[in-house]
């Protein structure tokens, strides 16, 4: 699934979030991962940086400074920034325009505001999008464009294993909501979960990745997703199995439709023989939510925000 040099990247990023998540009982360990993701950042190449940083992104509340004040990635980024600068990598020039208008823009309404934070976010943003727009231009083949993809989707399954210890272990069938750690926040953790099995039931329909791999993967997002007891997590599977079927319609894709679902049938089948109680402790518990929603409100004062947020931007988009 990944070639060797990308599986020593893949090593080296694991050891790194193992050391933060350790390091919360240990300030000396915690140091150790800042100053090996440092050491990373100035040896590997930018590209292999930003790999590192893919995977270590579903954990970022983990890498922190300051209790949570300062984020190391942020850091690391500007560090890539800087040596992506030294290369004689080109940036478009419709970037330069959108960074340009993007920046003037927040710089107004900063000035109408008596206020920095606009500007800071903007230039944050314009950092990103160079840096976005070199890791997209450097995967430049099929097999390296997955790479990102895969790192990512990794990262997010071994943020959901190392959850598990960092709370203790979890109890099924309780009202208590896996979130990865006391750092963590279910709902942020399950719409990575989901975002996570699109990302995969994607790759499923091309011949770069092998099935066996996807399904395995699959079934531990799955189940770190049904832990958060998250309604959205409920509602975005519905959307991403409603997309995915319509997509079966092409009929060289309809032998995949129909592996998964005999793959997940027989693995509901022998989960039920196996552990009668696992099924139903992780399906009831967000199905609760769903039916029996606190104050009566589904969306938990969500769509009222939303409404909010619409009307005022509507009002005075500056």
């Amino acid at each position: 699934m990944i070639e060797k040099g990308g599986a020593k990247v893949l090593i080296l990023a694991a050891l790194i979030e193992l050391l933060f998540a350790l390091g919360q009982q240990n300030l000396i360990i915690s140091i150790s991962g800042f100053g090996l993701y440092l050491i990373v950042a100035f040896i590997l190449k930018p590209y292999e940086s930003l790999l590192v940083t893919t995977f270590l992104i579903p954990n970022q509340r983990l890498l922190t400074i300051g209790g949570g004040g300062i984020s190391i990635i942020n850091i690391i980024l500007i560090m890539i920034f800087l040596k992506i600068l030294f290369t004689r990598f080109k940036n478009p020039i419709q970037l330069k325009i959108v960074s340009i208008i993007m920046i003037f823009y927040c710089l107004l309404v900063s000035i109408i505001n008596f206020e920095l934070t606009t500007l800071l976010l903007a230039l944050k943003i314009v950092l990103l999008f160079y840096i976005l727009n070199y890791f997209v231009s450097k995967s430049i083949n099929e097999a390296t464009i997955i790479k990102p993809i895969l790192f990512f989707v990794l990262g997010v399954v071994f943020t959901g294993i190392i959850g598990i210890f960092l709370e203790g272990g979890v109890v099924l069938g309780t009202s208590e909501r896996y979130s990865g750690g006391d750092i963590n926040n279910a709902n942020i953790l399950s719409s990575q979960f989901s975002f996570s099995i699109a990302l995969l039931l994607i790759l499923g329909l091309t011949s770069l990745v092998k099935k066996k791999y996807i399904y395995i993967i699959m079934l531990f997002l799955f189940f770190f997703g049904l832990l958060t007891q998250s309604r959205s997590f409920l509602l975005s599977i519905v959307f991403i199995l409603l997309g995915y079927l319509l997509s079966l319609f092409k009929f060289r894709y309809l032998a995949n439709g129909i592996l998964i679902s005999i793959f997940f049938f027989f693995f509901i089948i022998a989960s039920d023989y196996y552990f009668p109680t696992l099924i139903e402790k992780l399906i009831n518990a967000p199905i609760d939510r769903v039916l029996n929603p606190k104050g009566g409100d589904v969306s938990s004062g969500r769509s009222a925000l939303w409404l909010s947020y619409l009307n005022a931007f509507l009002k005075d988009p500056l």
